[in-house]
């Protein structure tokens, strides 16, 4: 199963397969899905919530770009995850048009803070559905 054989990026047909740890790992890809959207090779992007979740270091500027980013795609975006998912991982989780979990999911919500790009009103809303 490809999915198995996901390294970070793999493009497999029409479909990108991205596993991430972080927001990093997103924004690494970010020109070459671009590049591939453009060229129409890409119809879907899968992201892969696969890794123990981990912080990334990038400014909330950064982070409201590249959700603003996932949200504008043309192509319709599906997250997979089958551990804890909190933090950015969360919020990647929720800004995704699809969300498919495990039986092994469990997601946090953690109180609000202001470096959260989604409330906790707004992220509730996510997670039953755009």
């Amino acid at each position: 199963m490809i999915l198995d054989k996901v390294q970070n990026l793999t493009i497999n047909e029409y479909t990108a397969f991205l596993q991430i740890g972080n927001l990093n790992q997103i924004i690494y890809y970010q020109a070459e899905l671009n590049k591939n959207i453009d060229e129409d090779k890409l119809k879907a992007l899968i992201i892969l919530c696969k890794e123990e979740p981990l912080e990334s270091d990038i400014s909330f500027g950064q982070k409201s770009e590249l959700f603003r980013w996932l949200d504008n795609l043309p192509i319709p975006t599906i997250a997979i995850a089958d551990n804890r998912c909190t933090g950015h991982l969360l919020e990647v989780f929720l800004s995704c048009d699809m969300r498919l979990g495990g039986t092994n999911l469990q997601i946090e919500l953690p109180e609000d803070e202001g470096g959260s790009t989604f409330q906790t009103e707004e992220r509730c809303r996510l997670l039953m559905g755009k």
